[in-house]
């Protein structure tokens, strides 16, 4: 599991879910907490990973 905060248009992000190939991106909206589920090829869940960890090492 890795968690992340940040911004995304005015909402912010929760955590971010990665297994497998599933990413669950959840933000906290109007006090309610929206998941969004997206499906990625490997090669696209490797690219997010390393982002965010460059994003983390960052910080």
């Amino acid at each position: 599991m890795l968690l992340l905060k940040m911004n995304l248009r005015n909402k912010t992000i929760e955590n971010i879910v990665i297994r497998n190939n599933h990413v669950n991106i959840i933000f906290e909206h109007k006090k309610e907490l929206c998941p969004l589920h997206l499906q990625f090829n490997k090669k696209q869940i490797k690219q997010i990973y390393n982002k965010i960890r460059n994003y983390e090492k960052k910080q």
